[in-house]
This record gives structure tokens, C-alpha cells and sequence, in this order.
């Protein structure tokens, strides 16, 4: 168990002391004293620890969960959750039901990010990973049903952005395609796998040779070419 944990101090309102709850939290399991996937303390043994009401450490442990720190149970204690991109879909999410933005928006942030990340895959992908793309497209070859041809178009993706080496462009991406995943559903219902893994084989290719143009390229027309059958599909 973590040691050091001192009493807050400060103003005596509850929402000022969960945000330091939040702070003092967000801290430690940034700084690892709790693991991944290791449970809290107990909710009575954080409250002592802090002199803040238990009251207090269950808020704050709300907005931890709603932040991706922690994953909150009931009847379970939270415990630290990895990183993921489930705060920040949710939070895209919002604004797509808020009307503050569209699925066309999302769509539109793939293409430069989507091609930086073809571009530098094809600068530092490993043989291995480059195993790995081929068994995703075969897997889009042998996929029957509508969803394992989703999960193995988004599978390709995910590797690719693995292959550069940068862990932050999988959690942005990942971000983005959560919310497109109706969108994918749509336009492979509608065009068929065909297109898609013929995209992907494309980009394979480019990015087998290291040519960094190339891969550029063959990912910016896969995305443009989703971009414009989104436009014209309605949900």
C-alpha cells in the first residue's frame, strides 16, 4: 500500500476537497505507487488517510472513473485501469449528441493523423509487425459476418499505429475510430470488404518497401474514399 498520504489541508467545502482528493489520487497513480489492474484502498481506509468524509472520496473516485483513471464497481473497490481512450470517446461523444460536432468532423481528423501514422510505420515497422498486418488482411479475406470484417478492419489500423513506435498515436486514434465504428458498419454493409482490404493491401505494400511516399499516399486515398461514402450515408 502506497505510503506518505498526508491529510488535506484548505478550504473546508466539499467540492474543493474532492478536487484535492482527485489531485492527490491522480498523482499517485500517475506516479505507479498503484500498478495497472491493483485495487485501491478501501473507501474508509482513503477517507481516514485524507481526514476528508467518505462522502468526499466517492465523488472523487466518480470523476476518477469518468477520467479513464480508475474503474469504479459497485460493490467492488476501484481500481487502476490502463490507459485507454474511453475518457476521451466519451467526451466526443457528448459533443456528437450535443450537435457540437459530426461523424463527418471525426472522419476528417483521420486523414492527417491516418497518414502520419502509414508514414512512420513505414520508416520503423519490424518484420514481425509486418506479419501481423498480413494476418489482419487475411483475417478480412476469411471474415464472414459483418462484425468480424469491422474487427479486422479496425485490427490493421490498430497495428499500424503500433508500428510506429508512438503509443499516443494509438490512444488518438483509437479515440476517433470508436466513434466511426457505426460509420465502418455502414460503409462496408453498403461497398462490400473488397474495397477495404484492397486499400489495406495497398498500404501493406508501401509500407513493406519503407516508402514513406507511397504509404502516404495509399492512406490518404483509403481514408478519402471512406470520407466521401460517409457523406453520403444517413443513420
Amino acid at each position: 500500500m502506497p505510503s506518505g498520504i498526508k491529510p488535506l489541508s484548505g478550504q473546508k467545502k466539499r467540492v474543493a476537497l474532492v478536487d484535492q482528493v482527485v489531485e492527490s489520487l491522480t498523482q499517485r497513480v500517475i506516479a505507479e505507487e498503484w500498478k495497472a489492474g491493483e485495487y485501491l484502498p478501501p473507501e474508509a481506509e482513503l477517507a481516514q488517510m485524507l481526514a476528508v468524509s467518505r462522502t468526499v472520496v466517492r465523488e472523487a473516485m466518480r470523476l476518477l472513473g469518468a477520467r479513464g483513471l480508475v474503474e469504479v464497481a459497485h460493490g467492488k473497490r476501484p481500481r487502476v485501469q490502463s490507459p485507454n481512450t474511453s475518457a476521451a470517446a466519451e467526451s466526443l461523444h457528448v459533443l456528437l449528441q450535443r450537435g457540437a460536432l459530426s461523424l463527418t468532423d471525426l472522419a476528417e481528423v483521420r486523414r492527417p493523423l491516418e497518414a502520419d501514422i502509414a508514414a512512420l510505420a513505414a520508416e520503423r515497422i519490424t518484420d514481425a509487425q509486418i506479419e501481423l498486418l498480413e494476418q489482419s488482411i487475411a483475417a478480412q479475406h476469411e471474415a464472414v459476418t459483418l462484425e468480424e470484417q469491422v474487427a479486422a478492419d479496425l485490427r490493421f489500423h490498430e497495428q499500424l499505429a503500433e508500428a510506429t513506435g508512438n503509443p499516443i498515436f494509438k490512444l488518438l486514434l483509437g479515440s476517433v475510430t470508436e466513434l466511426l465504428l457505426e460509420s465502418r458498419r455502414h460503409t462496408i454493409a453498403k461497398q462490400g470488404i473488397k474495397q477495404a482490404i484492397d486499400h489495406h493491401q495497398r498500404i501493406l505494400e508501401a509500407v513493406r518497401r519503407h516508402d514513406v511516399d507511397c504509404a502516404r499516399a495509399a492512406m490518404v486515398l483509403h481514408v478519402d474514399t471512406s470520407l466521401s461514402d460517409l457523406k453520403t450515408q444517413t443513420f
